[in-house]
């Protein structure tokens, strides 16, 4: 083999060992956070929680408010601004 495909070569294998030593931290990464949270839901009130911040990601409130709704898109409280209804545009 002559220097150029050795070098081609060498450049090949550092960058596949570089993926598979990215893949294992980001593995590792993976795993130390999934028992951090493994730990965190064992804390006393942690269901409660829990049940709270997915409330609140369907559209609740954390703290139990109602959230107020407009009867027209925001887009109309703009000046300038033109609202679509549906698909159609009308």
């Amino acid at each position: 083999m002559d220097k150029p495909q050795e070098v081609e070569k060498k450049i090949g294998q550092l960058q596949n060992r570089q993926k598979i030593l990215l893949n294992r931290k980001r593995s590792e990464e993976h795993r130390a956070r999934t028992h951090r949270l493994i730990a965190l839901s064992r804390l006393p009130g942690a269901t409660e929680l829990a049940e709270k911040a997915q409330n609140a990601r369907n559209g609740g409130s954390l703290f139990g408010e109602q959230r107020t709704y407009t009867p027209w898109p925001v887009s109309c409280a703009l000046p300038g601004a033109v609202a679509s209804y549906g698909r159609d545009g009308g």
